[in-house]
């Protein structure tokens, strides 16, 4: 299960996962017999000091107006454990980036995902 931080620090990473996409998927297939993947995000609490309550930076909370950006959250389990590459290249290809307040190196929202899984 890939869990994924989609606050606005990890934009690099979402689009390096975009890209690998059914790569990761072939990668367990070459030391399992039988992998399979998931996918699940998170960005942080949904309260201060963690994001911006104001209603227009949750609508929109990235600090760049011109990038779509989605409105945070804490956990969002996005696809089962599949077999099926594709799928989950098209699952993780639908994902924006978000936003929140804390460093990127906070851990509220990975703990509180993490236990979500």
């Amino acid at each position: 299960y890939y869990l994924m931080d989609l606050s606005y620090s990890m934009v690099d990473d979402l689009v390096n996962v975009k890209k690998l996409g059914g790569d990761l998927l072939r990668a367990l297939n070459g030391i399992t017999e039988s992998g399979r993947i998931g996918f699940g995000s998170f960005v942080d609490k949904t309260v201060l000091p963690f994001v911006n309550t104001h209603p227009e930076k949750l609508r929109n909370p990235c600090p760049n107006k011109e990038k779509e950006c989605q409105p945070p959250f804490a956990f969002r389990h996005v696809l089962k454990l599949t077999d099926n590459s594709k799928q989950f290249e098209t699952e993780v290809g639908k994902q924006l980036i978000s936003g929140n307040l804390d460093a990127p190196e906070g851990w509220a929202g990975r703990h509180d995902a993490g236990g979500r899984v």
